[in-house]
Formats: structure tokens, sequence, C-alpha cells
């Protein structure tokens, strides 16, 4: 069952997803995070800090596969869902 607790980070993570598709995105994300969230309308305060790392940590070409799966393969925070649904710890 999923935790009402988490919708608000789903929401961001779900936001931060659509994000990494386009390309502005994720040159933007690759020198100011912060500011790339800013300017996609994305509240960083609700994401955790370690993913947020984890992300800050990519380079252009490592974001770009994400953005791929994502376009191709849909958000990957409905999957996390669905994951978690099955038993599987997920964000």
């Amino acid at each position: 069952m999923s935790d009402p607790g988490l919708e608000p980070q789903r929401s961001e993570l779900k936001k931060f997803g659509e994000a990494l598709v386009r390309p502005f995105f994720r040159r933007t994300f690759t020198v100011d995070p912060p500011k790339a969230l800013e300017l996609a309308g994305i509240d960083q305060s609700k994401i955790p800090p370690q993913i947020l790392d984890a992300f800050a940590n990519l380079t252009y070409d490592e974001l770009s596969v994400l953005g791929r799966l994502e376009e191709e393969a849909g958000p990957f925070v409905e999957s996390a869902k669905q994951t978690e649904s099955e038993g599987a710890i997920c964000f």
C-alpha cells in the first residue's frame, strides 16, 4: 500500500522525470541543479537530499539516458509505485 506521506516526494520526482526529457533542463541541471529545478517548477525541498545528490553527480549523457527511459518506458515514479505494491523497497 502506498504511503500518503510520500505523495509530495512522488509528485516532485514525477516533475523531475518529465523535465529530464528536455535537453535544456539536463544542460542546466548539470551546471546548476537548484536553478534547473527552480526553472522547471520543482520544489527541491520535497525531494530527499540523497536522491538529489545522486542525480546531481550524473553527467549530461547519463541524464539523457534517464530522459530517454522516461520518454520511452514511462514515468519512473509510476514504475516505483507499482514495484512498491509488489513488495519492493523504492523511493
